[in-house]
């Protein structure tokens, strides 16, 4: 199925899947962004390794050409601020589900925040990616000879229905 018939598909049921969430009485801790027509949300994880320092997990979809990016944040991590910006290499995600899948391309880079990233190129790459969250509540991340951790992604599927429903709304909004 296409890339862009699938998020069709999908929308029904996020929205729906959302509303049935929200009715419960669980509390949640991300964080949401659509600045400059991205799709961003992030949940809370442990310490960067090696540091004491609180990690974030970013997916960031594209609505324009679906590139998926994921980022592990961390304020002042020494790793990403030494390494080498254009050493490329795959990042590892495990799912509760005992899926997995691993980025196209990945590094470290230093700025606001330092980040270890990965991307899903769109298409059949990121389409992976996303279904594999529509089943998930939490992901374990490696990449480089680490292990960052497992990060709770709050609630099964919240994710991928955040991000759905951001993407048909950017789309609708003509971005």
């Amino acid at each position: 199925m296409h890339f862009f018939t699938r998020w069709t598909l999908f929308a029904a049921i996020g929205v729906y899947s959302v509303s049935a969430f929200a009715q419960s009485n669980n509390n949640i801790n991300v964080k949401t962004s659509t600045a400059n027509g991205l799709c961003s949300i992030s949940v809370p994880g442990g310490n960067a390794p090696e540091t004491e320092k609180p990690m974030q997990l970013e997916f960031t979809l594209r609505p324009s050409d679906g590139l998926l990016r994921i980022a592990a944040l961390v304020n002042g991590w020494p790793r990403a601020q030494e390494a080498d910006p254009n050493r490329d290499f795959p990042v590892s995600l495990k799912f509760d589900t005992q899926q997995s899948t691993a980025s196209d391309s990945g590094g470290y880079s230093s700025g606001f925040y330092d980040r270890l990233w990965g991307i899903w190129e769109g298409g059949d790459s990121s389409n992976e990616l996303l279904l594999l969250l529509a089943d998930a509540q939490s992901v374990e991340v490696s990449a480089d000879g680490l292990n960052l951790g497992q990060f709770n992604l709050q609630a099964q599927g919240m994710v991928y229905n955040w991000l759905n429903n951001c993407v048909v709304k950017q789309r609708a909004a003509g971005k």
